[in-house]
């Protein structure tokens, strides 16, 4: 005698979506993975802007502008008074925000960069500072003087001796 064995049924299929759709949620989620994780509601905020001596008499300057003072291709002043370079920490929001976003690099680099350029005497390295009232007092005591902040850092009144500009 032979047994049957009982035939089951196949187990009931989950609904599932269709290629389109499957394809099109697939879309939305690396969309979603490509978008920047802190949206700020105004993105000026914390722009970057130059910090100068007051007796500087440049009136603007674009981003290629700082981004060649900073790596070293220009030293002067409209060809005459010498440059004297400040950066903020590369571990701050303002240093970060500038090394990155405007000179396109990150804190490792443009310390390589320098290091190279030192070695080879084609310039001195930027010094450092660790405050925008530091940067504040260094520029005024310089006249080729410069740094950056952020714009959230700014004064509302700068202090007597430097000149805030905004980047073009």
């Amino acid at each position: 005698m032979s047994a049957e064995l009982p035939v089951s049924q196949p187990a009931p299929r989950p609904p599932t979506l269709s290629r389109r759709a499957g394809l099109a949620l697939l879309a939305c989620a690396a969309l979603a993975l490509a978008l920047p994780i802190n949206v700020q509601a105004d993105p000026g905020a914390d722009a970057i802007v130059a910090v100068v001596n007051a007796r500087n008499p440049t009136p603007s300057l674009t981003k290629a502008e700082i981004k060649n003072i900073y790596l070293g291709t220009t030293a002067f002043w409209h060809g005459v008074v010498p440059m004297k370079v400040y950066v903020r920490q590369a571990d701050s929001p303002a240093g970060k925000a500038f090394i990155e976003g405007v000179l396109g690099m990150n804190s490792q680099r443009f310390a390589a960069h320098w290091s190279s350029r030192e070695l080879a005497g084609q310039g001195v390295a930027p010094e450092r500072v660790s405050s925008p009232d530091l940067l504040a007092e260094k520029v005024k005591g310089t006249p080729g003087g410069i740094g950056f902040m952020l714009a959230s850092e700014a004064w509302t009144s700068p202090p007597a001796g430097v000149r805030v500009i905004a980047l073009k």
